[in-house]
């Protein structure tokens, strides 16, 4: 049987140039022209792949809810992108490929077959983006990297956990490498000392390289997060973060909240969570010193 593409494209002419492409190449073409209805056929006919042009109006966000819904996550995606900006947000919303306008078909065929049978969602955020070096100046120069729990920040973790009425809520700072607690309330040992994970346990990396909130009801059956070792070591069973951008517009972390048992996160909850976590990105930058209290002379020993 041939392997189902959705196609999301508005322009008729290439979108009937890249479904005749599609079809001589052995695929059945699943044709969609906007993307408010693209999602909604993506998870009724289960396609092998999805390819979307990124100049349509919200293709971005497709990519990204693709990425977050459960019975889309395990589908790859090809983007097709018209500058190199749009190209590096694809990658960000995990997209597998992106090929440059115009299209080639041989390059189109390729990509297209290399991705439409190996399905699996992300494993971890993309490390390039993460390692993105002014994003990552943004976070050093808040200063709260490695610095002693404040009473200030405590407030909030306790705020989340109350309102959204979870055991676990965190500030959660995420580098290249980690991510780290600048607060958190409920977390078990050894977790609680330590106030940090590697990435290997962070749902937070990716709310940061999706820059928007993402929302887990039952992470034991979530494609993106099953594997991740939190769900396993941490107990985390649901997870709602929204990111803290800097007003550079650097994603430098996550205000999050976690439950023990699967939870289905109400618009409210989310929305309340979202406020929160404006209020404290304009706290963190407000009482951050800058570059100098964010130098490796300035940080704190650690034993």
């Amino acid at each position: 049987m041939a392997a189902k593409i959705l196609l999301v494209a508005s322009d008729p002419v290439e979108a009937l140039v890249l479904s005749e492409t599609l079809v001589q190449g052995g695929y059945r073409v699943i044709p969609s022209d906007d993307t408010i209805t693209a999602l909604p056929l993506a998870r009724r006919e289960a396609p092998d792949l999805v390819l979307v042009d990124l100049t349509l109006p919200g293709g971005l966000m497709l990519l990204s809810r693709l990425s977050l819904f459960p019975d889309t996550a395990m589908i790859p995606t090809v983007a097709l992108a018209d500058s190199q900006l749009l190209a590096g947000e694809a990658m960000r919303m995990g997209t597998r490929a992106v090929l440059n306008k115009p299209i080639v078909t041989p390059d189109l065929l390729a990509a297209v077959s290399d991705h439409v049978m190996s399905p699996g969602a992300l494993e971890a955020a993309p490390p390039a983006l993460l390692a993105h070096q002014p994003r990552l100046d943004a976070l050093r120069d808040l200063g709260v990297l490695d610095t002693p729990a404040e009473e200030t920040y405590d407030r909030f973790t306790r705020l989340v956990a109350h309102i959204l009425d979870v055991p676990v809520a965190l500030i959660s700072l995420v580098d290249d490498e980690r991510q780290f607690f600048t607060s958190q309330v409920g977390l078990r040992e050894p977790w609680a000392t330590m106030r940090q994970t590697p990435l290997s346990h962070s749902f937070c990396q990716f709310t940061v390289t999706f820059r928007q909130p993402v929302v887990i009801n039952d992470a034991a059956e979530h494609p993106l997060v099953r594997h991740n070792l939190a769900v396993s070591e941490m107990d985390v069973a649901a997870y709602a973060g929204v990111p803290l951008i800097t007003s550079s517009g650097e994603a430098v972390g996550s205000l999050c909240a976690i439950d023990a048992k699967p939870h289905e996160w109400s618009d409210d909850e989310v929305a309340a969570l979202t406020d929160l976590g404006a209020i404290l990105i304009e706290l963190l930058e407000l009482r951050g010193p800058g570059p100098a209290k964010g130098s490796e002379a300035s940080r704190p020993d650690v034993a």
